[in-house]
């Protein structure tokens, strides 16, 4: 399921006091990641680096701006959280397939064909024959693949449990 990019301006409005554009643009700075002092510079291009520290610093006491920035964090966490998650269900989805094919390997239902001619006729000849080393070679290969399964559960787990805390917390 592809993640659902939030905008947090549209997102903002509809639950917090009104406030000017150029706030909502800091807001958003911060919320990508920029430091407070950083994203007003960004917003106020011309301030000075001290003058930004402070004018940031107060900007962020008033809570129609400190909520936005905090429902903004949480709501690209979510977002983060979630393209993890569906990262690691890709990489489980293309372990199951391979564990799939090991298993015929494993099982010698897949075996090497051997073409030959008879000399005297001149038919062709097809033998299937096991092939003991791959059935090895898989095992191996399996043993492998089914730890990194094991951690890529464990890690999906983690995830999902996170994902639960920040939506509660919202």
């Amino acid at each position: 399921m592809p993640s659902k990019k939030v905008n947090t301006a549209e997102a903002a409005e509809q639950t917090h006091a009104p406030i000017s554009h150029q706030h909502q643009q800091f807001v958003d700075a911060i919320v990508r990641g920029a430091t407070p002092t950083d994203a007003y510079m960004e917003v106020f291009p011309g301030t000075t680096r001290v003058s930004a520290y402070n004018s940031s610093s107060r900007l962020l006491k008033k809570p129609e701006i400190w909520q936005r920035v905090s429902d903004g964090q949480m709501a690209a966490q979510l977002r983060r959280q979630q393209q993890a998650r569906e990262h690691i269900i890709e990489q489980l989805t293309r372990i199951e397939a391979r564990l799939l094919t090991l298993a015929d390997i494993i099982d010698g239902r897949w075996q090497h064909k051997d073409t030959t001619i008879n000399k005297d006729t001149g038919h062709v000849i097809e033998r299937y024959r096991s092939d003991p080393k791959a059935a090895l070679q898989a095992i191996k290969l399996e043993m492998k693949l089914e730890e990194q399964r094991t951690l890529l559960r464990e890690q999906l787990n983690t995830i999902d449990s996170q994902m639960q805390n920040t939506s509660e917390k919202e």
